[in-house]
């Protein structure tokens, strides 16, 4: 994330941000908005969990796709616009890695907005983006993926100096064993954890 927010050169205080997805790295962007300076930053996710620790990292607002009145486009379109107001908004993470939310994702920025894409994709992922709309709203898209070894010591400076303002350890809500690798990464598909770890000690 920090590496993305590099690419993007910062997020501006004041500006109002829609983070998709609550994964560590919907988490990390919440954080970062929040040391920013962000007006407004709303999450959209669907699992319960991940919402209410998106709101312990700062969001200020929960947009649940589950719904009724927040399950198309338009609806949440209308509710998110209802709280930034006129402004609009500023700037979108996609951090979810989901191909319905990276079209969502434009029609939900203002003019001149930015898309900043951190999520994790599948390679045969395929969308509908209208160039016309890119150009007219002056939009701008970041794409960011890994990140440079200086990159760590930058969150692990990050992490030291931000522990005892938002819940980092919350991130990590469960510990495997070796032997239970699998069931991790079978946890984590079906969206039990936010983070697993797998501690071959134990």
């Amino acid at each position: 994330m920090l590496q993305a927010v590099d690419h993007l050169g910062h997020i501006p205080g004041g500006s109002n941000v829609v983070v998709q997805g609550a994964g560590p790295v919907g988490l990390a962007a919440i954080m970062m908005a929040k040391l920013a300076g962000a007006a407004h930053i709303i999450c959209i996710e669907g699992n319960p969990v991940r919402l209410e620790q998106a709101r312990s990292f700062g969001a200020t607002a929960l947009v649940d796709f589950r719904e009724e009145g927040l399950q198309t486009t338009d609806e949440r379109k209308s509710h998110i616009n209802s709280i930034v107001g006129a402004r609009g908004v500023n700037l979108v993470i996609e951090c979810s890695g989901n191909a319905p939310a990276f079209e969502e994702g434009f029609e939900l920025l203002t003019r001149s907005g930015t898309y900043l894409l951190v999520g994790t994709w599948a390679g045969s992922a395929k969308v509908q983006l209208s160039p016309f709309d890119v150009v007219q709203k002056a939009l701008k898209i970041i794409g960011s993926t890994y990140c440079s070894p200086w990159c760590y010591y930058r969150a692990a400076q990050l992490v030291q100096a931000n522990y005892q303002k938002f819940p980092l350890a919350s991130c990590v809500t469960k510990t495997y064993s070796l032997v239970q690798a699998q069931q991790a990464l079978e946890d984590v598909a079906a969206g039990k954890v936010v983070k697993a770890v797998i501690d071959p000690q134990a």
